[in-house]
């Protein structure tokens, strides 16, 4: 996917951690779950990784701009979308955008600037990917009912 690299660029140019790691206090109350789970995880990786950058193992996977959530959930939207697949998938695929645009800032992976940029990132990587294939939405177009396709 073009997202990744555009992602891993935004990471490298400006790197940020979310909320939940900038302000922990604004979060200690959220319930505990996987969510908070994985994120104490990710902390205690980046702490090894920062104590010592050479180790064996180490990494450290906390980068908040641009959100990849974002970008990879809003790819997958209006490709959908622009494709002009089943009512249904692209009904889930909005939603699964809109559930993950709130739910990255309420559980502190982004803050909204993080998301915004994700869209963004996105939107660049539906145009390279044009860009690359050729690819041409009016291919796509159905001719009416009874008349043929044009070869």
């Amino acid at each position: 996917s073009i997202n990744w690299p555009l992602g891993a660029a935004s990471y490298l140019l400006l790197p940020a951690l979310g909320p939940i790691y900038a302000t922990p206090a604004d979060f200690a109350d959220l319930p505990a779950s996987g969510v908070t789970t994985l994120q104490q995880i990710l902390l205690d990786d980046r702490l090894e990784f920062l104590r010592d950058p050479a180790l064996a193992g180490s990494a450290q996977a906390i980068a908040a701009f641009a959100s990849l959530h974002i970008s990879m959930t809003f790819t997958a939207a209006v490709a959908a979308h622009l494709l002009g697949v089943g009512r249904r998938l692209r009904i889930a695929l909005w939603a699964m955008f809109a559930v993950t645009l709130v739910n990255t800032v309420y559980l502190g992976w982004h803050y909204f600037v993080d998301n915004i940029a994700g869209v963004a990132i996105a939107v660049a990587a539906l145009v390279i990917a044009r860009l690359l294939t050729g690819f041409e939405l009016q291919s796509l177009r159905r001719a009416p009912h009874g008349e043929a396709d044009p070869a």
